[in-house]
Formats: C-alpha cells, structure tokens, sequence
C-alpha cells in the first residue's frame, strides 16, 4: 500500500498549478493585493510558509490549563476601520464590513513620572497638550497647528492610494486623485524633519519631546531629529482620524482577506514556502515552492526587498539592492507575551499602554504594551488578559551568540520590561501565569525575514516618498508589496503597497489577456 502511495504523492508534489497572480506571503499586503485581483475576476494564489494568515499581524495560540490565550505576533493599535478610513474603503470595496468604535483615549502613555493621555479627537488633544505640557504653551500650539495640516493633506491622500516615486504617467495620476489645497506645503516640505519644525517654533520641553519621539519610533521606526516631516505629522495625527480595537487582534482582519480569497476562487496556500522566483528571459513566470511550480505571468512578493532579491536567479535585482544599501538600517523587535489574570491588573487600565522614558540624552525606553478586552474570549479565557509588549532592538545584536549568552540577553531584557512594569502597577508580576518571548531571531525562524527585521524602512527624507522603494521591480510581471516598499510600515503602509501592487498587475494582465476584466479603480 506504501508503494502505491508514494508515487502518487510525488506526481502529486510536481504538478504545475497556473493561476493569473502569485502572491508571496500572506501578511496585510499580499491579503489585500489579493482580495482585490479576486475581486477583480482574476485567479490568485498566495503563499504563506506559516500555518496563519497575517504575517507580521498574526496572532498565534497558547493551550494551557486555564484555556487558551492568543496573542497577536506584534502590539498594534488598529487605524483606519472608521468610516472613509483606508481599511474601511478596502472592506466596502470587496462587499466586507468590519464596524468598530473609535477609541477615546487610543492609549495612555508614560512619560518617566508623568502620565499622557492619546486622545482620538483634536478637540481632546488640545485639551491634554495644555495639561500635559503648559510651558510655551502657545508655541506648541502652532507647532500641531502645522502638523494638523499636514496630516489632513497625507490623510486625504492615503485613502486614495497614491504611488510613488513616480516611474511613469499611470503613478502621477493615481497619486493626482488625492490632490488637495495643502500639497503644495507637503511637497515644500518633503526634505524637512519633525525636528526641524521643532526648532522653528523654538520648543524646547524635553518631555514634550520625548513623547513625540516614542510615537515616531512606534510608527516611523526613527526620531524627530530624522523623520520625514510629512510622515511623521502623518503619524502623530492619525488617531485623531480613527483608531479601533479589534477583537482577537489585527490577525482577525488578516483572516477576512483570507477568507475572501478562498470563497471567490482564490486560494490561500499555507506551510508553503516559497524557494524560488522563476523567470523567463526578463519575465517572470511564477514561483517554485515545495516542490510545485506555481505558474503565473504576474508575481508579487511581499517579502521584504532585501529578501526578495534573493528568490530571483542570477541577481538580476542587483539594482534593488543596491538601492537598499544606501537605505537606513531597518529595526529588529523583542516581544513578550503574557497571560494575566485579570485581578492583578489596576481597574483603569486602558487596552493600550506605552511606557516612554527619557534623559537629557534622547529615550532611554520605549515600547508599546497591547492588553486584551476583558470582554475578548478569543484572546483570553474569562478573567484573564492576554498582553503582547513589543519594543525596538537591533536585530544583529541577537546573532552569532552562543546559547548561553543569548538566553542572558533576553532574560535581562525580560527582566528589564518587567521591573519597569512592576513600577507602574504593583503586583503585575504576581499575576502572570505564562510568559515567552521573542527576539529577531524568533522573527527571523517564524517570517523568513533575514536578521528577523521587522518595521520596515525607517522614514526620512532619503529613504521615504520619491525617495522610497517603488512596487514595480524592474522585471516584467513582477510587483513589490509590504513594509519595504512606499509607503512603508503599518498596517495603513502596507495596505497601500498591496493596493498599488494589484493595480498594476492587474492593469499589466489587461494588456496581455484577449479579454480584459475591470482593476481596482482610483
């Protein structure tokens, strides 16, 4: 019986499986790319090496005596599901709705000693910048004054997923479609930093600082002194715009794109890695994995770029990476992950937490704790809480390590998270009844990204905009999504990248197909 079996599997193992788009990776941006090219009429393929949709944005399972706890791969706060948000325009697109309420307070931050609340309105904000930061009072008002306006601009561009940098006339229209009065300041202002407006409105509250730089480097993966000044204003207002908790955490919406592909004739392959990228002169043809060919005209990888370049032979991305290497260095993460109960933690805990200290030499600690609903039962069994803590590291500092030394390092950052912790709710340690984490060398075993980078691209001037990584690779048939590639990070980035990347390859499939089937419109 074994022999009859065997080489039916490997006929089974060989076969070609054609479709009109491959999809490597099935994180926000391949989901998204391809929940649209479904919608579109075209036949998808993603491949995920995990056994969960999400990526990055995951979520992943715990069994344990007292139930099952579930805690997203990264601590995230959700943007952009509120109505006329860019999720929200993604999910009225495919049919799909996802209703949640806003949050207000989006999180409570703390400054060293002092306590600030992320209010989701700027009615709100204001209100707490004055109590927060009374001194030169004025002058920070115009400093947001001036950010305000710059995130209304990105903000009403984002939802109409703009493309960029420009390589030929399809990007200058898409992008055209989010003209508004204020991109003129925007494009003035494109070599500028946060910290150059900083120093036009002569502020010099260290703590006011210190706050802006723990919101830029959770969401631009660098400070003000470097930020790219429309970004970041993008980034410190986009809360004011919507944010929202979802239960089960971000994989939840991974899991609606997901579903959607396999229930309108797409197909979501998972424990299936993609090895190879498989080329034809300079078109792609598909992607080898596991021993299959899955044979395509169209392929986009979701991988980081600096991964991507090499799945393709011959190193026919060579430009790719050398643009990547004139790129700032992209962040590691460490993470833990938590069950709780829910008795250890203070009544007016809010659902997000940051603990953001400084010096007078810039941070000395920043990282963002996600607790779970008490309500939440995918997370968490009742009275318990299940927490995800994510925090910045560079990923090269976990590598070539010895065992030892290795588990000494993530037990003092352990340690470290947890005292500061301790500090602020007293009996936080007492309640915890599991605890693992991860480091970029967890990251690098379970996303396949080399060093364990995640983050993406750090967003200044050099590195961002025109100046980022664009979603056509140069080689026929073959787009680019993910944090890598503009506009960059988030789970707001990277929806834009898998738009942008189904627009094109949709628009590519039209010129080379005898029929010619609709494409996400602008």
């Amino acid at each position: 019986m074994n022999q009859t079996l065997t080489p039916t599997k490997a006929r089974i193992d060989r076969q070609d499986l054609t479709a009109d788009v491959t999809i490597i990776g099935a994180g926000f941006a391949g989901l998204v790319a391809g929940a649209l090219l479904t919608k579109a009429g075209r036949t998808v393929r993603v491949l995920e090496r995990d056994i969960h949709p999400g990526g990055c944005a995951a979520r992943y399972e715990r069994k344990h005596a007292l139930g099952t706890f579930s805690f997203p791969v990264g601590a995230t706060v959700c943007a952009g599901l509120e109505a006329g948000g860019l999720l929200h325009n993604i999910y009225a697109r495919l049919g799909l709705s996802r209703e949640l309420p806003n949050l207000d307070p989006v999180m409570r931050l703390h400054l060293n000693n002092q306590q600030v609340r992320v209010s989701g309105t700027r009615a709100g904000w204001k209100n707490e910048l004055a109590r927060a930061f009374p001194d030169q009072l004025q002058k920070k008002e115009a400093f947001w004054k001036e950010i305000q306006g710059l995130a209304d601009t990105m903000h009403h561009a984002a939802r109409r997923f703009p493309s960029m940098p420009w390589k030929n006339l399809n990007d200058v229209l898409d992008t055209a479609q989010g003209i508004h009065p204020g991109v003129l300041k925007v494009l003035l202002n494109l070599n500028n930093t946060i910290g150059n407006l900083l120093e036009k409105h002569n502020i010099q509250d260290p703590a006011h600082k210190a706050f802006i730089d723990g919101q830029l480097l959770d969401s631009m993966q660098c400070t003000s002194k470097d930020c790219a000044l429309p970004n970041g204003a993008y980034a410190l207002e986009v809360y004011r715009f919507g944010a929202q908790y979802v239960p089960g955490g971000l994989g939840s919406l991974a899991e609606d794109f997901a579903n959607y592909i396999d229930a309108n004739g797409g197909k979501v392959h998972y424990a299936t890695r993609a090895k190879s990228i498989l080329l034809e002169k300079d078109s792609v043809r598909g992607v080898e994995a596991h021993g299959r060919n899955f044979i395509s005209p169209v392929v986009i990888s979701t991988a980081p770029a600096h991964d991507t370049v090499k799945l393709v032979p011959e190193k026919r991305l060579a430009h790719i990476e050398q643009k990547l290497e004139k790129m700032p260095e992209v962040w590691g993460a460490f993470t833990m992950y938590i069950g709780i109960k829910e008795s250890a933690l203070p009544k007016d805990i809010g659902l997000f937490e940051q603990i953001t200290d400084y010096n007078q030499n810039g941070l000395t600690e920043n990282f963002l704790v996600s607790i779970s609903s008490a309500t939440d039962r995918i997370r968490a069994p009742e009275g318990y809480r299940s927490i995800t803590i994510s925090t910045h590291v560079k990923p090269q500092d976990f590598f070539g390590l010895t065992q030892e030394a290795y588990t000494e390092q993530k037990q003092a950052l352990e340690y470290r998270i947890l005292h500061r912790l301790e500090t602020l709710f007293p009996g936080f340690s007492d309640g915890i009844v599991l605890l693992e984490s991860g480091t970029p060398r967890t990251f690098e075993g379970f996303t396949l990204h080399s060093l364990g980078r995640v983050g993406g691209i750090p967003q200044m001037p050099h590195s961002a905009n025109f100046n980022a990584l664009h979603h056509f690779s140069g080689l026929t048939g073959l787009y680019l999504a993910g944090e890598t590639v503009f506009p960059g990070q988030g789970t707001l980035g990277v929806a834009v990248s898998g738009f942008n990347a189904a627009r094109s390859s949709g628009r590519y499939l039209s010129k080379i197909n005898s029929r010619t089937l609709p494409i996400p419109s602008r």
